[in-house]
């Protein structure tokens, strides 16, 4: 057994060697650990510009433009025209600033559902000093989903902290008539903390069905998982779902 377990490691230490050689090395991951996540969006993006020409983007919950942004690189790489959504005033106003010099972006402070109108939007104080920055970036209209978010069940770090902010409320079709020269969309990209359903049901009424939709199911319940991908499917979607974001595509008609 001594020898078989010798000749095992020296089998080993040949083969990383060998592999060190021509700049390859063997990195041991855990069954979790799966290493940078291929960015399937950005990639889908790129090739229906490819294929079909630019197109536009309609971004709702675009935060600040850069914090865990998945279409910050394909707009900028590709000059895209986009509609950038954000309810928050100073995310707004830095979503802004971090786009300054791009002329073919429209910005919108505003929050999106299936009925306009004011709604309250739930967010964590810039006082929590106590938190991590990117908390700032957090709102939903479901408070609960507050306390969930950061694994707090009593509430003792986050209700204290706990602000909200009303903001003006609008359809999918109001923001396309808004920007009637913004072209064929391309993609909608959606970060709602839990009122992506209701986006995805908005951009449906519309009659806004790019070729891909990509939202975040990790705030749906399953029943509003399932009645997403029910919608979608019956226009004529497919799904891969990854982490905690559901994309969908939608073949051209032949």
């Amino acid at each position: 057994m001594k020898a078989k377990d010798a000749i095992k490691r020296l089998g080993k230490r040949f083969v990383r060697r060998a592999l060190k050689a021509q700049g390859y090395q063997i990195i041991r991951r855990s069954a979790d650990d799966y290493g940078p996540q291929i960015p399937l969006l950005s990639l889908l993006i790129e090739h229906c510009a490819l294929i079909e020409g630019k197109g536009a983007i309609l971004q709702v919950g675009a935060n600040d433009g850069i914090m865990d942004d998945p279409v910050r690189e394909v707009i900028l790489a590709l000059t895209l025209p986009a509609i950038l959504v954000e309810p928050l005033p100073d995310k707004f106003e830095r979503l802004r600033c971090n786009y300054s010099n791009q002329p073919n972006i429209r910005f919108e402070n505003v929050a999106v559902s299936t009925e306009s109108g004011q709604a309250k939007i739930f967010r964590i104080s810039a006082a929590a000093k106590h938190l991590p920055e990117w908390t700032q970036g957090f709102a939903s209209f479901d408070k609960s989903l507050l306390l969930k978010h950061f694994d707090d069940p009593g509430g003792e770090k986050v209700v204290p902290f706990i602000e909200s902010v009303r903001v003006p409320v609008v359809t999918i079709r109001q923001l396309l008539e808004r920007h009637p020269d913004i072209g064929r969309l391309i993609a909608l990209q959606i970060d709602a903390e839990g009122h992506d359903f209701a986006v995805v049901k908005s951009a449906v009424e519309a009659g806004c069905l790019p070729r891909i939709i990509n939202y975040e199911h990790k705030h749906l319940t399953y029943s509003d998982q399932a009645k997403c991908r029910d919608l979608l499917s019956s226009h004529g979607y497919s799904f891969c779902a990854a982490g905690q974001d559901t994309l969908a595509y939608r073949m051209p008609i032949p």
